[in-house]
């Protein structure tokens, strides 16, 4: 099994997709990242405008509940509207939210997240080629909710997502990776 801070990180996905989904928080000019130290933000990896084009409904963001860490960055989106019933959480991971873990690099970060989220699916990843580096979709990974990882360059993005179908799961990916 590997390292608990790889299930720790996987656990607060999922807690920051459940706060996007029940708790939202009035419209704002740009959305607002709980970050830590030496973050990427998480509002702009893919921006908002970005997730829109992709899944075809307006967003405001939602208020992150989530303790920022070292690193470590999230953001939660919910519709604009009640018609839909789909939220979006984006989280990601630079160089500096890994150290203290087995892992010596991004790369290995990615491949162990991965890991553990085809064993929390059942099944493996659906790899979208030639999005960042690496890109991998899980479908239904908890009730009604989707994952999406992409390996950048310079950190990890991982989104969590509900309703949505491989096409729009494609082209999130394909905005984080820009």
């Amino acid at each position: 099994m590997r390292s608990g801070a790889v299930r720790r990180a996987i656990g607060c996905l999922f807690i920051a997709s459940l706060a996007a989904c029940v708790v939202a928080w009035p419209a704002r000019a740009q959305a607002q990242a709980v970050s830590g130290v030496n973050a990427r933000d998480a509002c702009v990896s893919p921006n908002q405008a970005a997730i829109e084009q992709a899944l075809g409904v307006k967003f405001k963001n939602a208020k992150v509940t989530t303790p920022a860490r070292r690193g470590v960055s999230t953001c939660a989106w919910v519709p604009a509207t009640s018609r839909s019933k789909m939220s979006l959480t984006v989280t990601t991971y630079s160089q500096e939210a890994i150290k203290g873990t087995n892992q010596r690099n991004l790369r290995d970060y990615y491949e162990s997240l991965k890991a553990n989220h085809t064993q929390a699916a059942h099944k493996p990843a659906q790899v979208f080629p030639r999005v960042g580096r690496h890109a991998s979709y899980f479908p239904g990974i908890s009730a009604g909710s989707d994952a999406i990882l992409v390996l950048r360059d310079d950190y990890i993005v991982i989104m969590g997502v509900g309703g949505i179908n491989r096409d729009q799961a494609l082209k999130l990916a394909e905005a984080a990776a820009r």
